[in-house]
């Protein structure tokens, strides 16, 4: 983000908590968090936007102090989990309770902010905060600098602000959520329809940025070698809320058909060993090709090299999340984007996934093995004829790069401004 705002007439600085960093200090010392900013401060002269990590402390006063009692961490993720003492996962629920007002895992990384942001003051104060939620300390210092420095602030949720809570807690905290948006001027999500919905339940205007892609990223990577294979290419994690198994099942009837022989798909991810499984499950022996996970160059290299990328919406039965009513955007959406290959969505979420498809003519919608075999077949016969596998238009995905989503949010950023 803060690449792209520089690009579009905004010096930007971002104010983070340093992952190695975190939970380290027992006392802020002032003149360390002034080293970590003027080293920031010598990026951003000569760049026009710096990333400054910040430490935070091991707890922020009584209540965090016991919450964190009663919490089990993940040293090497960061993942938080309650100790499995059943007393001790009671309390650390009243805690969390208690919370709401002071902030969630992210309270102790607060002051350190403040004392940070205290300090730039002197030499750049802000126009406008961007408050980034997930956790909550973005929203806290969002308000916080609008109360104390009069600056409009936007939040921007990467994702629906309560996705992940119980339906009896949602009310109760995003009733504590709308009354803390009070003073912003815009809310900002990552799919349209999550855009509407904050813009419903929280009053606020509200836009859609999408993640989108970087496309000087994408241009990188190296030129593709001709390949022997027509490989159908399926990376990351399948979702629990996405379902495979449509397309693996379609997938061990075209391996049968003579016309399709150097049919493959590929996988690489961590979930190997389920893929395997369904591999089997559906008796294929061959033409498939399984890769543990890879780094990111890598898993882009395989993408750019493939004849068709797959995606699965979410499947239906848990169409009843009204989070998830439209479906979402899974960020490999526009990966593929970035490297130019047709998508194959198998099956559809009947929502803003298909909208985003048909809207770019960037891919094939099915939503049963019949609609998989004829769309591998046609794509297929293309290949083989040395034609383009389905043909895309550029300039319809380039709408999507991140420096395009960033002038989207950087003109109503003006827009506040000049109000």
């Amino acid at each position: 983000m803060a690449k792209y705002l520089s690009k579009n007439g905004w010096r930007t600085i971002v104010l983070t908590c340093d992952f190695k960093k975190r939970r380290s200090i027992d006392d802020i010392d002032q003149d360390s968090i002034k080293v970590l900013v003027d080293q920031g401060l010598s990026e951003f002269d000569k760049n026009g936007w710096t990333i400054i990590g910040l430490p935070s402390l091991k707890f922020n006063g009584l209540i965090d102090q016991l919450w964190w009692k009663f919490t089990a961490e993940n040293p090497d993720n960061g993942t938080l989990k309650p100790k499995t003492n059943f007393f001790s996962s009671i309390f650390r629920k009243l805690l969390t309770l208690v919370k709401l007002t002071l902030g969630d895992h992210s309270q102790s990384w607060q002051p350190v902010a403040k004392k940070a942001s205290i300090y730039l003051q002197n030499f750049t104060p802000p126009d406008i905060v961007i408050a980034e939620h997930g956790p909550d300390a973005g929203l806290f210092l969002g308000k916080w600098h609008h109360t104390k420095f009069a600056v409009p602030w936007v939040v921007d949720f990467r994702d629906p602000v309560d996705i992940g809570l119980p339906q009896g807690i949602r009310k109760v905290y995003n009733f504590f959520i709308k009354c803390k948006l009070k003073s912003s001027s815009l809310l900002v999500n990552v799919t349209p329809y999550w855009a509407k919905l904050d813009k419903d339940r929280f009053n606020k205007d509200a836009i859609c940025v999408t993640n989108g892609f970087d496309i000087e990223e994408f241009e990188a990577l190296p030129s593709n070698e001709p390949s022997d294979y027509f490989d159908v290419l399926y990376p990351g994690n399948v979702h629990e809320k996405q379902d495979i198994e449509l397309f693996i099942e379609a997938f061990a009837h075209c391996i049968n058909i003579e016309k399709l022989k150097k049919l493959r798909f590929v996988y690489c991810g961590g979930q190997y060993e389920y893929i395997e499984a369904l591999l089997q499950k559906y008796v294929v022996k061959s033409n498939f090709k399984i890769h543990k996970p890879l780094s990111r160059q890598e898993a882009l290299i395989l993408m750019k090299k493939a004849a068709l990328l797959l995606v699965m919406g979410v499947v239906s039965k848990e169409k009843s999340n009204l989070l998830l009513t439209h479906g979402l955007y899974p960020g490999k959406v526009f990966e593929y984007f970035g490297v130019k290959r047709p998508i194959i969505l198998a099956p559809s979420d009947r929502g803003i996934l298909e909208e985003l498809i048909v809207k770019t003519r960037s891919g094939m919608i099915c939503n049963s093995v019949s609609d998989v075999v004829r769309a591998i077949k046609s794509s297929y016969l293309n290949w083989e004829r040395g034609m383009e596998v389905y043909k895309l238009d550029s300039n319809l995905t380039e709408e999507y790069s991140r420096a395009n989503q960033m002038g989207l949010l950087s003109a109503k950023l003006f827009e506040i401004l000049n109000k």
